[in-house]
């Protein structure tokens, strides 16, 4: 059984591993803190703090879902998406935005650029828990 995010139980399938999650945010106490709360959860989590390690962490870890922050110094997380999205053609890896930009032009730019979903910081869990189940249950 896997622990929700809001404290609720979610069944897992008995010989399933636990879906992979990459948070990348260079904020290291905002991304070990998410990390925390999604490996207490039962996720498999891997954490990175600039777009480069994220797509070398995506080539090796090959998870399911990468919580992308937008606002990185050097390669921002537009880019550090596009450069995912090439890697992960043979595998379906869903890229949400965790970002502390919400304005409408900010949310059509994750769009355009191939985002499967945009939270503004802070977040909220229980959305955030939502979105992850969706896409886990969509995997299987």
């Amino acid at each position: 059984m896997r622990q929700g995010l809001a404290s609720q139980t979610v069944p897992d399938a008995a010989a399933s591993p636990p879906p992979r999650i990459l948070v990348v945010d260079d904020n290291t106490d905002a991304a070990t803190s998410l990390a925390r709360l999604l490996n207490l959860s039962g996720y498999e989590v891997r954490v990175a703090h600039d777009g480069p390690t994220a797509i070398s962490t995506v080539q090796q870890f090959c998870p399911r879902v990468v919580l992308l922050d937008l606002g990185m110094p050097g390669m921002d997380g537009l880019e550090t998406a596009g450069h995912i999205k090439k890697l992960c053609l043979d595998h379906r890896v869903c890229i949400l935005a965790v970002t502390g930009w919400g304005h409408d032009d900010d949310r059509q730019r994750t769009q355009a650029a191939g985002f499967d979903g945009h939270f503004v910081k802070p977040i909220k869990i229980s959305q955030l828990e939502a979105a992850l189940e969706r896409i886990i249950q969509s995997a299987g």
